[in-house]
């Protein structure tokens, strides 16, 4: 056999070089891009990291934007409160209130609320002369009262009282019926019971930009008709923006707010800017920051929170760190070759992921909220703020079998479902529900759960558990204020009609039909003015608890303001049932009164309508049962009568 060929020697000396050569190029390639790969991995997952972070931020700033307006809205409310209870309300009694009401503390940013008394073209004149003395006794240091602006309108609405008045005092006398976006803030009040302006400018502070409130004060009875005629007045409640938004901002979160209010919610307008924090090159976004946008709607305003990071993705420690990985890469990949480059980078990757862990348990076991630990539904590890919220025992608990202790354990389910949905979509989890303490008592508990490491799911889940009931007991005050009349504890016109709609529709499908009883006291305002208010209020919290201990369970009574209640009876529908109730009404409203040593009668006049016979919706059904009410003050009082064709035999 021939011998096999070979290169002549100084071809071989070209090419082993050239062959080493393009192996070391190709090992180095190789690690070059493999750190790059490494490079951008982590950079994404880190910017990933931070964009939820400055998430979360943004929908909780948006969120504590919602709960101050709801706190407004709740104070004004109860403003009005105070002029439904009583016939007339001097402004000694209006200042007191405010006074105890607290607004810097209670209300922080809320400027001034103020009474604006509805008057006729033709009662003007008298009302101006008449405010002016009262004025000069009460406040002689205050220039003259006087309406302004001065204009021809078939309507006047005039800022009769305001506190807090030092400040405040400016605005005394102010037409808001000559301004046309107070007059249309006032006239959605009226159909839909509270309203804000758009961006204006206060009297007394004219130079910047403020949202007022409105909600209509209409005398008894409140169940007729919502016209401008009928209108009492309004009470009303100012802020100004920056001062407002600056109180919700946190100045640790660094975060920039534009908000813009985009005009009515039926008739959209240019967008005015209501309130930015970046001014003079401060608390400004860059180019390519992250950014959040939500709408929210207040007092039939439509308002755009824009919310945005003041760093952008480029200057975040996450493209700090992504280079130093790349860097590394790179000289062991020159310095090992291929191996030794990915063995050097998967040490320094371990050794990343253990300092990480470890600053991370170090962060969560000081942390004031409580972090914990599970791997195949075992309780692994917690932090000492943890414990102390469950109220159990570590040494008991570390590697036993675990799951959240709801108060109410057939929401598990519901938590196993959206746990599992979450951590299969790599989305965090979060829940809010009562929790039951190892000792029996219950917190409101706010939970948020995340994988310990995404790419390894065996390393199980850490969780955080937060005690959020003083947020809850505060929502849960804001919507009873809201709900309930705050002399008597009975519902108030609002929940009436909230829970209307609800009781009518049931009465629709059952076919069962529905009463509604229109209760006005006989002699209460004799009582009242021969006795005093204080025992005037103490004879309509005796009333309302006789209501409410005589009507069923299911009923609804409902205090609309003054000596007038209503009661919504579902399933009342026939007359006999009807007539029945009301007398058993009479009967308990007739028996004396015994209060602070005196005892007193007093009766009641009852009207009745039914549904669906005399009404399809709730305004016409109190109209017809207010008209009854009257027949029977007409027929003698203490007695009741049903609209229409007359009681039943």
């Amino acid at each position: 056999m021939p011998a096999t060929p070979r290169l002549p020697g100084h071809i071989r000396g070209i090419l082993r070089p050239a062959l080493a050569y393009t192996l070391v190029a190709t090992g180095l390639a190789v690690g070059i891009v493999y750190s790059l790969l490494l490079w951008q991995t982590a950079a994404d997952r880190l910017r990933h990291n931070e964009e939820l972070e400055f998430q979360q931020q943004a929908e909780r700033l948006v969120r504590q934007t919602q709960f101050h307006l709801n706190l407004y809205r709740a104070g004004l409310n109860s403003v009005r409160g105070l002029f439904l209870s009583s016939d007339e309300v001097t402004r000694e009694e209006f200042s007191g209130y405010i006074n105890a009401l607290d607004l810097v503390r209670n209300y922080p940013g809320l400027r001034a609320m103020a009474f604006n008394r509805y008057v006729t073209p033709e009662q003007l004149p008298a009302f101006a002369a008449r405010t002016a003395k009262s004025l000069a006794q009460s406040a002689p240091h205050l220039p003259p009262f006087q309406v302004f602006p001065p204009g021809d309108t078939p309507h006047h609405l005039v800022v009769e009282y305001i506190e807090p008045l030092i400040d405040n005092a400016r605005a005394l006398g102010r037409d808001l019926y000559t301004d046309r976006p107070r007059q249309n803030a006032v006239d959605y009040a009226l159909r839909h019971d509270f309203s804000a302006t758009g961006p204006i400018n206060l009297a007394q502070h004219p130079s910047r930009p403020a949202i007022l409130l409105n909600m209509p004060v209409f005398p008894p009875p409140q169940g007729g008709p919502r016209r401008i005629e009928r209108l009492k007045g309004t009470v009303s409640a100012s802020f100004v923006l920056d001062t407002f938004f600056d109180q919700v901002l946190d100045a640790r979160e660094p975060l920039q707010l534009t908000a813009e209010d985009m005009g009515s919610i039926n008739e959209r307008a240019a967008p005015q800017l209501l309130y930015s924090n970046c001014r003079q090159g401060r608390n400004c976004s860059p180019p390519g920051a992250h950014t959040y946008e939500e709408q929210i709607e207040y007092g039939g305003r439509l308002w755009r929170l824009k919310v945005s990071a003041l760093t952008a993705p480029e200057d975040s420690t996450a493209l700090a760190l992504s280079w130093y990985l790349l860097i590394t890469g790179i000289a062991a990949t020159l310095l090992f070759g291929g191996l030794a480059a990915s063995a050097i980078r998967a040490r320094l990757q371990a050794q990343r992921l253990h300092d990480a862990l470890q600053e991370r348990e170090t962060i969560l076991r000081t942390a004031p909220d409580g972090h914990f630990l599970t791997q195949d539904g075992r309780l692994i590890w917690g932090n000492d703020a943890f414990f102390a919220l469950i109220g159990g025992n570590r040494r008991e608990l570390l590697e036993q079998p675990w799951e959240p202790a709801l108060e109410d354990l057939g929401r598990l389910p519901e938590l196993r479902e959206n746990l599992a949905q979450a951590l299969r979509s790599g989305r965090p989890f979060r829940m809010e529900a009562p929790w039951r303490r190892e000792d029996g008592h219950c917190f409101w508990s706010r939970m948020t759960a995340t994988r310990a490491d995404p790419e390894q799911p065996a390393k199980g889940v850490i969780w955080t558990l937060e005690d959020i009931s003083e947020r809850k007991a505060a929502e849960n005050r804001i919507t009873h204020q809201a709900h309930h009349d705050p002399l008597t504890g009975l519902a108030n016109r609002a929940a009436l009609v909230a829970e209307a709609e609800r009781l009518l529709a049931q009465a629709r499908r059952g076919h069962d039909g529905a009463a509604v009883f229109f209760i006005d006291l006989d002699r209460f305002k004799a009582i009242n003015d021969q006795y005093g208010h204080d025992l005037g209020d103490a004879l309509l919290m005796e009333v309302a608890r006789r209501i409410q201990a005589t009507v069923r369970e299911m009923d609804l009574a409902v205090r609309l303001g003054g000596d007038e209640f209503v009661v919504l009876a579902p399933q009342l529908g026939d007359p006999m049932d009807a007539g029945r109730m009301a007398a058993r009404l009479e009967e308990a409203l007739a028996a004396p009164y015994h209060l602070r040593e005196l005892e007193l009668h007093s009766s009641a006049s009852i009207g009745i309508s039914l549904f669906p016979r005399d009404g399809e919706n709730l305004d016409t059904l109190l109209q017809r049962a207010d008209t009854a009410m009257y027949q029977a003050k007409t027929a003698g009082r203490d007695n009741y009568q049903f609209y229409g064709s007359g009681n039943p035999d």
